[in-house]
């Protein structure tokens, strides 16, 4: 079973590349990272394995479980919690 690479490698050094844009320019990396993927998906017609696939599904799952995990549940609810009335008695429910 061989592994086609070439793609791989494009994709890691346009991300590299993207990314020192960014530092360079004080950017949002992930404009420049959306941009670069569009490019290289639609002009270039570069296809990604699916093993890189699954890593970056991975990776942004536990990415928004980390973000989720650190949120700040009380200031998110503060503001509306006169419209819940599950929050009358007391206080949050966790």
């Amino acid at each position: 079973m061989a592994v086609d690479l070439y793609s791989t490698a494009l994709i890691a050094i346009v991300v590299v590349f993207t990314d020192v844009l960014c530092i360079r320019f004080h950017a949002s990396s992930s404009i420049l990272e959306a941009v670069a993927g569009i490019i290289l998906g639609s002009v270039l017609s570069v296809r990604i394995e699916p093993w890189l696939d699954f890593l970056g599904t991975f990776g942004g799952l536990m990415k928004s479980f980390l973000e989720t995990k650190n949120a700040n549940i009380r200031h998110i609810v503060s503001p509306g919690m006169d419209q819940f009335p599950i929050f009358d008695r007391g206080g949050l429910p966790w």
